[in-house]
């Protein structure tokens, strides 16, 4: 964890983004993460690292088991309830967004990068 501290905490550490417009409007352009761009966020200590993931972890599951529910976006039911009674209605499952209910759209692009760099590797 050293190195992560390291280098995140870098005032020379320089990254952006990957533009992924398909996937959520937040996402439509390259965005500036490097040091200068996040350090209002204070810095990277591993205790905050790890509480970053568990986040994101946490967050990938939901996302991912609300999609699994909607037949992987193939002809996407929502469920909710209403007063007493369930509500079914159909959603477009190509949208992604609909998936997040109110996680961070970067839990989106997580899921984006996590499926690219397994693909690579196999």
């Amino acid at each position: 964890m050293g190195n992560c501290k390291r280098i995140f905490n870098d005032l020379g550490f320089n990254v952006t983004s990957s533009s992924y417009p398909m996937l959520h409007e937040d996402f439509s352009s390259v965005i500036d993460l490097s040091y200068k761009a996040v350090s209002g966020m204070g810095a990277l200590d591993p205790t905050k690292a790890k509480s970053k993931f568990l986040n994101i972890k946490n967050d990938l599951l939901y996302v991912k088991n609300k999609y699994q529910k909607s037949s992987n976006g193939e002809g996407c039911t929502c469920i909710r309830k209403v007063d007493d009674r369930l509500d079914f209605e159909q959603m477009d499952g190509s949208d992604k967004k609909i998936f997040l209910w109110g996680r961070s759209p970067a839990t989106l692009y997580s899921i984006k990068i996590y499926f690219e760099l397994i693909f690579r590797i196999f």
